[in-house]
């Protein structure tokens, strides 16, 4: 196997507010709550952390009031029941990212993602 070099970024704590952020990748992964959705988003440029990501988990079941309901509204979608989405339709689309800054178990502080909307 070949080795790879990598090189340690400073970690950086995006204060508490609100944030336009671009919706740039998707995985469905098993979560702390069973399968989920983690969503990449990513600061645009001309925001002081332009390249910055944060991490948006949802449960992988659509419904108006959940937070990929939230993701799906805020990407500009309006939401029927019945509606279908393909993931790839909110790539690369603007939502405002609601940001809190929390304490870890081990005392460090980070970022989290606690909503989304237009």
């Amino acid at each position: 196997m070949a080795s790879a070099k990598v090189t340690m970024e400073e970690a950086v704590v995006i204060p508490t507010g609100e944030y336009r952020m671009l919706v740039m990748d998707y995985e469905e992964v098993q979560g702390k709550y069973g399968q989920q959705y983690k969503f990449k988003l990513e600061m645009p440029a001309g925001t002081e952390y332009v390249g910055k990501y944060l991490t948006l988990w949802t449960p992988t079941n659509l419904n108006i009031k959940n937070k990929f309901g939230k993701l799906v509204q805020a990407a500009g979608f309006d939401m029927e029941p019945g509606m279908e989405l393909m993931l790839d339709d909110l790539l690369r689309r603007p939502v405002t990212a609601v940001v809190v800054v929390t304490t870890g178990k081990d005392g460090t502080e980070f970022t989290k993602v606690e909503a989304v909307k237009r």
